[in-house]
């Protein structure tokens, strides 16, 4: 899913000279949804595990995406990034519970207790229909931009941000070990926590995306040293270093890693691995990730809970087949209805 100038947004940017649309972006975006639809279908649990780095790297893909770039005005820019945000979202939700409350009228489903349509609006984990969190996690690091840009223009060095990346990653250990037992409340564990949280994976995207090959390889290099390390304490506590999964709300520094890890090295890699996913329709789904992902949640639960003696594989298709054919229908109306009448708001019903 896009997030930033990563979903695609009129945001007011000066754009950086070098600043032309890398094919691998999108095709890291597709990677990234591909493991978030994995997810929500109930993969093996090592898959599971292993495919946990899609909400760091779609993070990576939003610093991707604003390198180089500079926000002219902090309020405009959030104004317009709300609107490509939320709207679709909000329209989205407000359709799927009207047509959840129909059926529920005819007997058919069973409707949602009011805190859970509320807590889905407010964009919560716990308690909502669980699949919109993700949106609160795009909100928080869109809000950050303007700041994170700055700061990374500001270290220059690259020890110097490698130290600011672990003085990051050390205080999101100290605030997830202190804060989250507390339970301060929804703006601490909503907030606070996955702010500094997933603004490590931002900004090693934006240092990233100009890097050259001895300072692409000599990153992945220090990050994977560092995981290898971390997953050898994790299976020594534990005896399993696949546990990043219950590091991840709100996100704690093994699962940060992990997925950062990630991250860098699909981005380090890409001119391996890019080519052979670089087809249409790999393309459209990383350029058309949020109504992509939208389209998926109503059926996500009931392919997960219907079908559960069928092969993973086969859901996994399944519940990407029918939202890319909703979303490929969509699109089609919508770009009809633009040549038609133009409207404005048709720009919030596609990415």
């Amino acid at each position: 899913m896009r997030t930033n100038d990563a979903m695609n947004g009129g945001a007011p940017l000066q754009p950086h000279p070098a600043a032309l649309r890398d094919p691998a972006v999108d095709l890291l975006r597709f990677i990234g949804i591909s493991m978030i639809f994995l997810a929500h279908i109930g993969p093996p649990a090592a898959l599971f595990q292993l495919r946990s780095f899609d909400v760091p790297l779609m993070i990576f893909v939003s610093g991707l995406s604003y390198s180089g770039r500079q926000v002219v005005g902090y309020a405009s820019f959030v104004r317009k990034r709300l609107g490509r945000l939320l709207i679709p979202l909000y329209l989205f939700l407000t359709v799927y519970f009207l047509v959840m409350w129909l059926l529920s009228e005819c007997g058919a489903v069973e409707w949602f207790a009011a805190r859970k349509v509320v807590g889905t609006y407010l964009l919560r984990l716990k308690p909502s229909i669980n699949y919109v969190w993700i949106f609160r996690v795009f909100l928080i690091v869109m809000l950050l931009t303007p700041p994170l840009l700055r700061l990374v223009r500001a270290v220059r060095d690259d020890r110097g941000f490698i130290a600011l990346l672990a003085a990051l990653f050390g205080l999101q250990a100290l605030l997830t070990g202190w804060l989250k037992p507390l339970h301060l409340g929804f703006l601490v564990d909503d907030w606070l926590l996955y702010a500094v949280g997933y603004s490590i994976p931002f900004l090693a995207g934006v240092r990233m995306r100009y890097a050259d090959r001895r300072r692409s390889l000599w990153f992945c290099g220090i990050f994977l040293t560092a995981m290898v390390c971390a997953a050898a304490v994790m299976a020594d506590s534990t005896g399993t270093w696949l546990r990043m999964q219950p590091y991840k709300y709100p996100p704690r520094a093994y699962f940060l890693l992990w997925g950062t890890t990630v991250s860098l090295l699909l981005w380090g890699l890409r001119k391996y691995w890019s080519p052979l996913l670089a087809c249409r329709p790999a393309l459209f789904i990383g350029r058309n990730t949020i109504w992509l992902y939208l389209w998926h949640i109503p059926f996500a639960r009931l392919i997960k809970t219907s079908m559960t003696d069928v092969w993973w594989g086969f859901r996994f298709l399944l519940i990407y087949a029918i939202a890319l054919t909703l979303c490929l229908i969509q699109s089609r109306i919508v770009g009809m209805c633009e040549k038609r009448y133009g409207s404005k708001f048709l720009k919030y019903l596609k990415d």
